[in-house]
Formats: C-alpha cells, structure tokens, sequence
C-alpha cells in the first residue's frame, strides 16, 4: 500500500480497446471516493449505463453520442457544457463546468481544462487535501505529443513529474498538481474533483503553494 502513495504511481494510462473500462477505483488506487471510467463505442453501437451506489458525470470526448434516460432524449456532442476562463497570461485556461458546485450532487464536482499552447494551467500551484481528492483525464494530445503533470506533497519543488498522452489518467489523492504542455500543445483534461465531507463539496477551497506566490 505504501508504494501507490508515492506519487509517481499516480499515473493511469486507459484502455483504447471497445468496452467499458474500469481505470481508476478505491481498490487499485490511493484515492478513497473517486471512479473513473472509460467508455469507447464504435459507430452505431450502444452502452447501457447502470450504477445505483455511484453518482455519475460523463464527457464525450471525440465524436457524438445519442444519449436517453427515461423518456427524455439527448445529443451530445464534445465538450459542451458551461464556459468561463481562469487564471492570466501565461496560465490563462479555458474552464468548461460539467458539473458544478451549485448543482445538486452528493461528493462530485467535475470540468474541463484547456490550456493555452506551450503552457501552464493549475498554476500556481494549490492543494486542497484536507477537504477533496482528484483526477485529472488527459485527452487532445495524441502521441508522441504530451503534456506534463507534476505532482508535490511538498512546498516549494516538483516531487515527480508524468509526461501524460491522451487517455491517461493521473491522481490527485493530496498535494500540488500544476500542468503544462510542451511547445505548441494545450493540456487538456477532464477533471473529477471527489469531496471528502457534503460541506467540503466546493470550488473555493483551493489552498497556494506559498513558494510560488
């Protein structure tokens, strides 16, 4: 147990294979309440989506899926959702909610961060340990290009650092967590924020790396 609490074992690379994947769970991870899933469907197949102990939130990452719950019908199409830009020049990013803090859920709230080419999002760097853990989801950055997500449960340093490629996936069970991309690639993720507590189920708890202020 104590190797998967080092952080560079928080990297999950997912399945690209057809199916529905298990990537990262209680049980093969450092991380107590986050699920991530990955769900690949070839062109006219379809998924049925059942889980009665898990609240949900899915992404489409490529492509466009016709999704029904009930008798309500949907078509979703990639990353469409609430839009509004955090941080400035140079880590300014693009952040698209998912899953807010004011909507009605249990632990989850989730995203979307687009970077700017070449760099930095998360920045400066922040933890929110105490009240929440996490899963950044690597997508639009197709190998050999990658971004970089750099893990630290210390002040002031980069304890390891993941070259991450579209379909990985890295944990942020404690610590810091900025990312950037090399030159000319955006970092882009999706991300699972997982509240420890109902009351600590929000966006403002995020806590600076005072070396970086």
């Amino acid at each position: 147990m104590h190797q998967i609490k080092h952080p560079s074992r928080w990297k999950y690379t997912s399945p690209e294979t057809e199916g529905f994947h298990d990537v990262v769970t209680p049980d093969n991870s450092v991380c107590k309440f986050s699920w991530l899933y990955r769900l690949n469907l070839p062109k006219g197949k379809g998924h049925t989506l059942v889980d009665d102990k898990l609240e949900l939130n899915g992404l489409v990452f490529r492509g466009r899926i016709k999704v029904a719950h009930h008798s309500e019908k949907d078509e979703l199409e990639k990353q469409d959702s609430f839009y509004q830009v955090h941080g400035k020049v140079p880590y300014q990013r693009d952040v698209f909610m998912t899953l807010g803090p004011e909507d009605e859920a249990s632990r989850l709230i989730c995203g979307i961060t687009r970077g700017e080419p070449g760099k930095w999002t998360s920045w400066p760097p922040h933890q929110h340990t105490e009240d929440l853990e996490e899963v950044y989801c690597y997508f639009d950055i197709p190998k050999p290009k990658s971004a970089f997500h750099f893990s630290s449960r210390r002040e002031g340093e980069f304890e390891h650092i993941h070259p991450v490629s579209t379909g990985d996936c890295v944990l942020i069970p404690e610590g810091y967590h900025p990312t950037c991309g090399m030159p000319g690639v955006s970092s882009c993720y999706f991300w699972v924020m997982a509240a420890h507590r109902p009351e600590s189920r929000r966006y403002d708890l995020a806590v600076n790396d005072p070396s970086f202020q």
